[in-house]
């Protein structure tokens, strides 16, 4: 269990700041955001991919 009187740190390379006390997530609000953004971004682009491939299959017919 986590210890509600000592203070948290974000655990995101390059990040210091500290989390409130009982904050649930070892990341910070911002650090978690960038993550979800750039899953987000990945996610876009391999959609993106499979759409194009497809086009370029069903006009090869």
């Amino acid at each position: 269990m986590i210890n509600e009187n000592e203070k948290q740190i974000c655990k995101e390379e390059g990040c210091k700041k500290e989390l409130p006390v009982g904050y649930k997530y070892e990341k910070c609000e911002s650090c978690r955001n960038k993550i979800i953004e750039d899953r987000k971004n990945i996610l876009k682009i391999g959609v993106s991919a499979i759409a194009a491939f497809a086009l370029f299959v069903m006009n090869k017919k």
